[in-house]
């Protein structure tokens, strides 16, 4: 039982590791981790892919007014460290599936790019509402 219990810890803790390089979350984290507490506009534990590859549900959104953060949810976060990137950072299009006619949003993170992050545009509705402002139209580049 207890070779099960840290088999199964080395492996949450692999896959941890590998989402952290994969999804470029490591880089990110080398020019824009922050130590700042969470925004008081945040949505927890939403749903969002990274390269159209790491689909996570455990992604922290939050709104400041210097930029755009984002954290994972205990203990999910193991080797990701909470990030604040600059709206000057940021740019992002707008993409609908074909399959299903939901709308998203493709933000590309960093400068120069350094990865993509795929969310579904009711997420940043709500947080626009939450904020009281619609800063993602007004401070990023389409």
């Amino acid at each position: 039982m207890i070779k099960i219990i840290f088999l199964l810890i080395i492996g949450f803790i692999f896959i941890s590791w590998i989402f952290s390089l994969s999804s470029g979350w490591n880089e990110l984290s080398q020019k824009y981790k922050t130590k700042r507490c969470s925004p008081s506009t945040l949505l927890i534990s939403q749903t969002g892919s990274f390269e159209d590859s790491f689909t996570i549900r455990v992604l922290n959104i939050g709104v400041l007014e210097d930029g755009f953060y984002l954290s994972l949810s205990s203990p999910f976060n193991f080797f990701s460290e909470p990030l604040l990137i600059p709206w000057n950072h940021i740019s992002y299009s707008e993409s609908i599936d074909p399959n299903s006619t939901a709308k998203y949003l493709i933000f590309d993170l960093g400068q120069p790019p350094i990865t993509s992050l795929r969310l579904e545009a009711s997420i940043i509705k709500k947080l626009e509402e939450n904020y009281g402002e619609s800063i993602f139209s007004t401070r990023l580049v389409v």
